[in-house]
């Protein structure tokens, strides 16, 4: 072999070291860089570890805290609750007992029965409509179921109560019969006209859900409103006000009315106002105005004048409420009862 030959074998051969020494460097790099990528992968794993770790013992220590807490609420609720099993209890016995003296008192006392009936009425067992004659029968109230009512009012009502006892007051410190005519006329204006209103409402009632009083309703663009003295919404039945559009509401539906009680020729002098008022119901499926049966006191001419023209508005007339003169000599004989009390 010649020496040519010998220096291109080591050529040779130093170029296969150099490419392994090259493959081996690249391995070598490569090698590191996944070496520092373990290194950082077990650097977040350890600080990972060391977090859960203190959220374990912060979990340990909030159970511990939780179940120190729950001994002692069961400790302290232990009593409470047995006082209030025992107050229920108490409660339960004393009610049982009222309800047997109410039944017992009811069973003796034949007007306070029917007062109760009338209260309590439940329109659905009816199955039928409700008619105009039903209607005027749950406003017809004898004296003494007016009595009744006007104590049930009293009991249950602050503003009534705090109305009665002003004008028992003035009564009973009146000097002659001019300064008891001043507290007759206050009364006759200032709780007779509430007192028919009241009438109606719980003889209402009982036909639907939901019952609103003096909701406002805004009547045209210049801020001016009308109060809808009385609103009974989610009838249980169909009830039939009377004849005529306007006049009927179905299962579900409203009815809208207004109150006037008076004698007759002060329904007609409200007639303009009656017409204004009208404005402010019309979104109820059936609405009217309720007046006192003085209505039928108006010569023929002047009681057909005022029904065409509210039933033209919207808010036919229907005359159901007591006489004015009843409901005034109801809250006259109530407010004087205050004295009769103290003799």
């Amino acid at each position: 072999m010649s020496d040519d030959d010998n220096h291109i074998g080591v050529n040779e051969a130093g170029a296969q070291t150099d490419a392994a020494v090259g493959e081996a460097r690249a391995g070598l790099e490569h090698a590191q860089a996944e070496l520092d990528k373990a290194q950082e992968a077990l650097e977040d794993a350890t600080e990972n570890r060391r977090a859960m770790e203190q959220r374990v013992d912060c979990a340990k220590q909030a159970l511990a805290m939780a179940e120190r807490t729950l001994e002692q609420a069961r400790t302290e609720c232990a009593p409470r609750f047995a006082a209030v099993s025992q107050s229920v209890d108490v409660a339960t016995g004393r009610l049982t007992a009222a309800q047997q003296a109410l039944n017992a008192y009811l069973a003796t006392n034949s007007p306070a029965a029917q007062f109760h009936s009338w209260l309590n009425w439940n329109p659905a067992q009816h199955g039928a409509p409700i008619t105009p004659d039903t209607l005027r029968d749950r406003m017809n109230l004898s004296a003494e179921q007016r009595s009744l009512l006007q104590e049930y009012l009293y009991d249950r009502k602050p503003s009534w109560r705090g109305l009665v006892d002003k004008y028992r007051g003035e009564w009973t410190a009146a000097k002659g019969d001019a300064e008891r005519n001043i507290v007759t006329r206050k009364t006759r204006i200032h709780i007779s006209g509430e007192f028919a209103e009241q009438i109606a409402r719980h003889a209402l009632a009982p036909l639907g859900g939901r019952v609103e009083t003096q909701g406002r309703t805004f009547v045209g663009d210049n801020g001016r409103y009308t109060k809808t003295d009385l609103l009974v919404m989610d009838l249980r039945v169909p009830v039939i006000v009377g004849r005529g559009e306007g006049m009927g509401a179905p299962v579900g539906g409203s009815m809208a009315f207004e109150m006037k009680c008076g004698k007759a020729d002060y329904l007609y002098s409200q007639k303009d106002h009656m017409v204004f008022q009208a404005e402010g119901h019309k979104q109820a499926d059936a609405h009217c105005t309720l007046c006192s049966r003085d209505i039928h006191d108006l010569p023929p001419e002047k009681e057909k004048e005022l029904r065409d023209t509210l039933r033209e508005a919207g808010s036919p007339l229907v005359g159901m409420l007591p006489c004015k003169n009843e409901i005034d000599q109801s809250c006259l004989g109530f407010i004087r009862q205050g004295e009769q009390e103290k003799l």
